[in-house]
């Protein structure tokens, strides 16, 4: 079975999202990644050492922002058939 052939990882400069970025690069897939801190996109970018990894500097705090990333992710990727959503985080306040 093969894995996917584009995907996005939004998180995939985190530890969980850096997890996911590796083993679908092992598979040879494409990867899109939006990233907010340079550093910790270049720090992604080095490990992937040449591996099919697109970063594109995005804030997905808005649905226009997540949009306009996604866009331009499947346009550079040709397809996109995964999505690894581990972006966010817990802002505190009262558990569902």
């Amino acid at each position: 079975m093969s894995g996917p052939r584009g995907a996005i990882v939004t998180g995939g400069t985190g530890a969980l999202g850096r997890a996911l970025v590796r083993r679908l690069l092992a598979q040879g897939t494409r990867v899109a990644v939006p990233w907010r801190n340079a550093g910790e996109w270049r720090s992604l970018h080095l490990e992937a050492g040449g591996a099919p990894l697109l970063g594109i500097e995005a804030s997905l705090a808005d649905a226009a922002g997540a949009a306009a990333f996604v866009a331009e992710a499947a346009g550079q990727l040709g397809v996109l058939d995964a999505v690894g959503l581990l972006a966010g985080g817990w802002a505190g306040g009262a558990s569902c």
